[in-house]
């Protein structure tokens, strides 16, 4: 395998950037700060083992990550006073089939975000109604690339890709639609002092993890 970001965080040795931070964790995956970070709170919920894309999981296993998912998403429900925003772009089995993704290792989305997304996804893209996270394991690992989406108000999507789409084309859209449309990069803006405000923050949380 080659080098994995995310492995390195996993294992502890991707460096003291304030992004590499494990913040929670359970058997199955942990959450980091997101680097990118034009939402405070921006948080990754990231699998421990690597893997492309959370449809890869057991619907048990994924069980867990909504747990540590659902964890996160109160918490920051809480610091920000905002609903809370889950997606994540889904690869497909070949390695040119990305669903957005810009590092190929399971990664969930998780932003305190007073927007909806779903009506323009769903002028898009052919879409499925979904209960719970572990719906993605009856996809299987060998699907087609795809965005999962859980909206502010606990409605949860598949949407299907049939053609290629930008990398990082969730934070476009949501970028877009803050009216801040050149801040969706992660490379160029990494925003870590907004990282380290939300880990100090988030530090300061009663244990429930």
């Amino acid at each position: 395998m080659s080098f994995c970001l995310f492995c390195e965080v996993a294992d502890g040795n991707a460096g003291s950037a304030p992004e590499n931070l494990i913040i929670a964790a359970n058997e199955y995956a942990f959450a980091k700060p997101a680097l990118g970070q034009f939402v405070d709170g921006y948080t990754l919920i990231v699998s421990h083992e690597h893997i492309r894309s959370f449809n890869e999981m057991s619907h048990e296993e994924l069980a867990h990550v909504e747990k540590l998912k659902e964890q996160i998403s109160g918490a920051l429900g809480n610091l920000y006073k905002q609903p809370v925003v889950v997606f994540e772009h889904g690869c497909g089995q070949g390695l040119d089939l990305r669903g957005g993704s810009c590092i190929d290792h399971a990664h969930l989305h998780v932003l305190p975000l007073s927007v909806s997304l779903e009506r323009e996804l769903e002028s898009r893209f052919r879409f499925t109604q979904v209960s719970k996270l572990a719906d993605l394991a009856a996809r299987g690992g060998t699907a087609g690339p795809y965005i999962y989406l859980e909206t502010g108000g606990g409605e949860r999507f598949t949407f299907e890709l049939e053609s290629p789409i930008p990398s990082q084309f969730m934070r476009r859209l949501i970028c877009r639609t803050l009216n801040q449309p050149d801040l969706w990069d992660w490379r160029t803006h990494p925003f870590r002092e907004r990282i380290a405000s939300f880990t100090a923050t988030f530090a300061t949380i009663p244990a429930a993890f």
